[in-house]
């Protein structure tokens, strides 16, 4: 599974219902600019600045309402300038239905 997920063209990441990050593929390290080790245990906030971990918090709650995947268009802005991200988020649950994390 990992050399899928590090395989993938797309930045994948998969944060617990706490808001910590527990999984980042390699492109989203590149694009956070810190290794998986640095990021996993780190909430939105610690990454990135007050607006747009605001915005990003904001999006997994309403996805963990609605109880169902949703996307969404995301400005971020980067060392190499503002970047455009079409953000896909879902629902990880267990067996029981009971929502373990955010991906």
């Amino acid at each position: 599974m990992k050399a899928l997920i590090d395989n993938s063209p797309s930045a994948i990441s998969l944060k617990d219902i706490n808001g910590r990050y527990r999984l980042v593929d390699r492109v989203f390290e590149t694009l956070i600019g810190g290794g998986s080790e640095s990021i996993k245990g780190k909430r939105s906030y610690d990454l990135f600045g007050e607006a747009f971990a605001d915005t990003g918090v904001a999006h997994d709650r309403t996805v963990a309402e609605a109880g169902r995947s949703l996307e969404r268009e995301e400005k971020l802005v980067t060392e190499d300038g503002v970047r455009t991200l079409l953000t896909v988020k879902f629902l990880v649950r267990e067996n029981g239905g009971a929502i373990t994390a955010i991906g």
